[in-house]
């Protein structure tokens, strides 16, 4: 029974994680138009790329001075998110914020680029881990080998987490990267805040989502291992048959 439904599931999320894959590459594509900021932001531009752009894997990210320093960069990869193809230059946060100024008025209009760079990079890490997870474990069904990888198995169970992770930092990038606005080009976040709203209503709110949750998230878990032992202590048991007309002696000569 957990055969088929490893199969029927590995199946399953990873032609859903490539699918998500494919319509994040979207959102990039709109968020050079929509958003530039955000997206340069997600790249810690402060000045405009070069042609074609580079993406940076990790780099070193001063904000007070506005410069990054340290990058280790794969060619050509940020023009092909951006533009989808081998060429395009990404506008940097400097000649963004000046736009913007003109736009919207004095202010400052560059999001946190801490956060949204490494929020970014998680969830296209996370994201890449899954459907390599994914593939493997399709293969492996495939060739009907699951119970020959004992380590893939056990890691299959802390891959649940992964397209948690993947969509909380993914979040964490399109909310953080908005701001100042909470409705971009109409509203901004502080204008946004409610008067009658204390910190305290929101921590009590706050803790009692996340209380319920984690309360039904162990009720779920105790509940699934229960069910995975009963069915694996059944499987110990084996019924024997035995045929009162065979005569075939044994070596002591007793059936």
């Amino acid at each position: 029974m957990f055969k088929k439904s490893f199969r029927i599931s590995i199946i399953i999320a990873t032609i859903s994680t490539v699918g998500v894959l494919l319509i994040g590459h979207q959102q990039a594509l709109f968020l050079m138009t929509s958003q530039p900021m955000k997206m340069a932001a997600a790249e810690a531009l402060y000045l405009d790329s070069p042609d074609p752009a580079p993406f940076t894997v990790i780099a070193k990210i001063n904000t007070d001075e506005k410069v990054t320093t340290n990058q280790i960069q794969i060619p050509y990869m940020l023009s092909i998110l951006s533009f989808n193809k081998f060429s395009g230059q990404v506008m940097g946060m400097n000649e963004i914020q000046e736009h913007y100024e003109e736009k919207y008025g004095p202010g400052d209009y560059i999001p946190p680029v801490k956060t949204v760079f490494y929020s970014f990079r998680i969830m296209v890490m996370t994201g890449t881990i899954m459907v390599l997870v994914g593939l493997l474990g399709w293969f492996l069904s495939w060739k009907n080998r699951l119970e020959e990888s004992p380590v893939l198995m056990k890691l299959m169970v802390f891959a649940i987490s992964l397209p948690f992770i993947a969509n909380s930092f993914g979040w964490l990038m399109t909310e953080m990267g908005r701001q100042p606005w909470v409705v971009f080009g109409v509203m901004k976040t502080e204008d946004a805040v409610s008067p009658t709203t204390t910190v305290g209503k929101v921590l009590f709110s706050l803790i009692s989502f996340s209380s319920l949750y984690a309360i039904l998230a162990g009720v779920c878990v105790y509940l699934f291992v229960r069910h995975i032992k009963t069915d694996a202590s059944l499987d110990e048991v084996t019924t024997y048959s035995v045929d009162p007309f065979d005569k075939e002696d044994d070596d002591n000569g007793t059936k």
